[in-house]
């Protein structure tokens, strides 16, 4: 499955140093409301690239794969180019922390928009005020953050929410935060109105003042989808010293420091689900199977892990995509609900 054209393009500025990086969103076919109770399901995902200096960018087919996949289960998905992936500004840095910025800066983005999304069915349903807090109740916003390879890496250091949170609660108007937050009202708004248009409706809902836009931060689901991981030592990395198991990444956030959270936290609070080939030729199988063995065991883990046999580190080899595209379509399709223990998967 190709993907559609985008919903929208666009860039936005880094949280990191202003630079410009390129952007797309992709709404699902089914996502003009049909029903009340589908109408109001706001979810969705964003995908990493691959590192740029190896040709990682936004177009990349491993990410198109994921991105179609979450596409067909509803999801409305967001992808990016990392600074110095083809058309986005600056550089690819040496320690990570820039992209880390960059992904943090989408990533709050995709937040707000998801957010924003107010699609209503026909006026003959329920008001929206009812519908509205009905749903609010039952399916709470979701984002799925997931990358592939070095995008993979990104992820799993990704800082809370709570603590972005603060990052955009602290801002002033026409900084960095603010425009974006900006930019994806207007988007958000955007497709609200061609929406409400063409199910007949002339209003639109007011946009709410930026606190609440913050605030509504918390109402967000999370769970990460880690496509191929990389695990030290790296050796197409100049950088190794980051890539151990120890490493504490930060990023400057606005100017202001902000420290990554460990996958190993996240996974007692998060659905994670690592998809990786038994024949990557950047990690082993032997210390992959290790890795998620330790991060399955940890008392109240959500995390789990699919192995698809005759896999290498880019997908090529027949019947890889298909099944990586299986372990995703079933994970979703449990809804996160926590199954513990690893799969293996053998190509077709």
């Amino acid at each position: 499955m190709a993907l559609p054209l985008p919903t929208h393009q666009f860039t936005i500025p880094s949280l990191y140093d202003n630079i410009l990086l390129q952007c797309r969103i992709y709404h699902p076919d089914h996502s003009q409301p049909r029903d009340r109770e589908f109408a109001w399901i706001q979810k969705g995902a964003i995908i990493a690239h691959p590192y740029a200096p190896l040709g990682g960018c936004y177009d990349d087919p491993v990410v198109a794969t994921v991105a179609s996949e979450l596409l067909r289960a509803g999801y409305v998905v967001g992808t990016f180019n990392l600074r110095g992936a083809s058309g986005s500004q600056g550089r690819t840095s040496w320690t990570a922390r820039p992209e880390l910025g960059d992904f943090i800066s989408f990533y709050a983005f995709l937040v707000f928009y998801i957010l924003g999304l107010k699609p209503l069915s026909k006026p003959t349903c329920v008001p929206a005020a009812e519908s509205n807090s009905s749903v609010d109740k039952t399916n709470p916003p979701s984002i799925i953050v997931s990358g592939y390879s070095y995008g993979s890496m990104l992820a799993s250091y990704l800082p809370t929410l709570r603590s972005i949170q603060l990052v955009f609660a602290e801002s002033r108007e026409n900084d960095t935060p603010a425009r974006i937050m900006q930019r994806a009202w207007s988007l958000s708004s955007k497709w609200n109105k061609e929406c409400w248009v063409q199910n007949g409706i002339i209003s639109e809902p007011e946009s709410p003042d930026p606190c609440t836009r913050i605030a509504r931060m918390e109402k967000i689901n999370i769970s990460y989808l880690l496509i191929t991981p990389i695990l030290p030592p790296i050796s197409f990395f100049t950088a190794t010293s980051l890539f151990t198991p120890t490493s504490r990444l930060t990023t400057t956030i606005n100017g202001k420091y902000l420290q990554s959270s460990d996958l190993r936290d996240k996974v007692l609070e998060h659905e994670t689900l690592a998809i990786f080939g038994n024949k990557d030729g950047f990690t082993s199988s032997k210390k992959l199977i290790s890795w998620c063995e330790e991060l399955t065991k940890k008392e109240g883990s959500r995390f789990n892990s699919v192995m698809v046999r005759g896999a290498g580190h880019f997908w090529h080899e027949d019947g890889s995509k298909s099944q990586m595209k299986k372990a995703i379509r079933e994970w979703v399709a449990k809804n996160h609900v926590y199954y513990s223990g690893m799969q293996e998967l053998s190509q077709c």
